[in-house]
C-alpha cells in the first residue's frame, strides 16, 4: 500500500533504480540494515562487551576493505563510526555479508 504522501503526489510512487549513486534514504536503510542484524546481535554479551565475532569482522575491515595497518585500528565506537561513513556504502555493504 503507498505512503500517505505518495497517494497525495507529495512524494513520487516509485524512485528509479539506483545504479551509479545512492540517496541518503537507501544509504540510511543500508546501515540500519546492517547495524539491526549485525552489529547489535554480536557486538554485546554478559561478559565481554565485544564479542569475538564482532572483531574480526573489523579487523577484516581493517585488513581487506580499508587496507589499513592493524596496530592503528581503534576502539569498537570509532571503528563503528567510521565503518558507517565508507565511501561506498554499497560496496561495504557486499564486504560485510559475503
Amino acid at each position: 500500500m503507498p505512503l500517505f504522501s505518495q497517494r497525495k503526489g507529495i512524494r513520487p510512487m516509485r524512485k528509479a533504480v539506483q545504479k551509479d549513486s545512492i540517496d541518503k534514504e537507501l544509504r540510511n536503510s543500508l546501515w540500519s540494515a546492517l547495524c539491526e542484524l549485525i552489529y547489535r546481535k554480536y557486538a554485546y554479551s554478559h561478559y565481554d562487551p565485544v564479542s569475538q565475532e564482532i572483531k574480526t569482522l573489523f579487523n577484516q575491515y581493517w585488513l581487506s576493505y580499508f587496507k589499513l595497518p592493524s596496530d592503528n585500528q581503534p576502539d569498537y565506537g570509532e571503528a563503528v563510526e567510521r565503518v558507517r561513513n565508507f565511501s561506498s556504502v554499497a560496496n561495504g555493504t557486499k564486504f560485510t555479508i559475503s
